[in-house]
């Protein structure tokens, strides 16, 4: 029986899409070699490289994905690309589909570096660092929504207001977006999460003297 192929994701062919704070987001674009051709496979979005794969899926169907790789240069980028042909061949790429949360956090960070406004990197930062010390080196595809709700209750208990709680979730969403699209993970564990009704703080009303 032949293995049938299903084309998801837009490789290269997506347009840059502006996000929320105004930046755009970089296009995947296709890598060229010294003459100017095309490297099958090989693309890059900002500075970062990507290898797309048909990863099977489990079930006999062939997925496309972009493999986010390590390489710096368009030279060792090859050369993983051919690694990563022959662990497609091997073991379905499972060692990146286990990608732990921690390496992935420190890859989703440095590629929204130079997009995002310092005060809403430092923001992601942070809350990720707390993600961090939750889910430790678990692997992408292991985070379950249980865990997620998990995380938000202690925090809710420890003082956070609903607020916070739901601009945690937020962030952390970016990141499982990014792992998504990357091929690590086909489904949001947030997904059908409500977030957490609150209510601001009324301010004190001040006597005519006082102002």
């Amino acid at each position: 029986m032949k293995n049938k192929t299903t084309k998801q994701g837009c490789a290269g062919n997506c347009a840059g899409k502006s996000s929320n704070n105004g930046f755009k987001t970089p296009k995947f674009q296709r890598v060229k070699d010294s003459k100017g051709k095309p490297i099958r496979g090989l693309w890059i979005r900002g500075k970062q490289f990507y290898a797309r794969l048909f990863i099977d899926n489990g079930s006999g169907q062939k997925i496309d994905r972009r493999v986010p790789l390590e390489a710096k240069t368009v030279q060792d980028a090859r050369r993983e690309l051919e690694q990563l042909k022959f662990l497609d061949k091997t073991s379905n790429l499972s060692i990146r589909q286990s990608q732990p949360f921690n390496s992935f956090r420190d890859h989703y960070l440095d590629s929204i570096a130079n997009m995002k406004r310092k005060r809403t990197y430092d923001s992601e930062n942070q809350h990720l660092k707390q993600w961090s010390a939750f889910f430790g080196n678990l692997p992408i595809h292991q985070i379950s929504r249980e865990k997620i709700i998990k995380y938000r209750t202690a925090k809710i208990k420890g003082g956070w207001t609903g607020r916070t709680a739901n601009l945690s979730i937020t962030i952390l969403n970016n990141l499982l977006n990014h792992a998504k699209d990357n091929g690590l993970i086909d489904t949001l564990p947030t997904t059908g999460l409500k977030p957490i009704r609150w209510k601001p703080k009324k301010r004190p009303l001040f006597a005519p003297e006082q102002i």
